[in-house]
């Protein structure tokens, strides 16, 4: 449950297992070849003393490093997380369908702009 909202249908599917792997590990080749730009000095010296190579405001990550990480993670937040995503999606959708159907009011514009906050916020 997230923000007092529960989900009671079944999750939707939109990529199959094979799909969901090949952008894991599309995104895996991109942070250690391509590396993320980052703003923050006090977050380059952090991936810097993590063993990531840092390129004036470009870090990047090695694989290892990444999956090391992730499997550090508690599975109830990897859960908490992919609820959220669920909830964004599940938003997302509705506000296409709203547009699509023209029905854009100013009263449902208030309602997602302020969902997306909340849940952008609690990420």
């Amino acid at each position: 449950m997230f923000l007092g909202i529960q989900n009671n249908l079944p999750p939707l599917t939109i990529l199959s297992k094979g799909q969901v792997e090949e952008i894991y590990q599309a995104t895996l080749k991109f942070l250690e070849n391509t590396g993320v730009r980052v703003l923050s000095k006090q977050a380059l010296d952090i991936l810097k003393d993590a063993k990531c190579k840092v390129e004036s405001n470009r870090a990047f990550m090695l694989s290892e490093l990444v999956e090391d990480e992730l499997r550090k993670c508690p599975s109830d937040t990897v859960e908490e997380i992919e609820q959220k995503l669920d909830l964004m999606a599940a938003a997302a959708y509705r506000f296409i369908h709203e547009i699509k159907k023209k029905k854009q009011s100013k009263m449902f514009l208030l309602k997602h702009n302020l969902l997306v906050k909340l849940v952008s916020e609690s990420l």
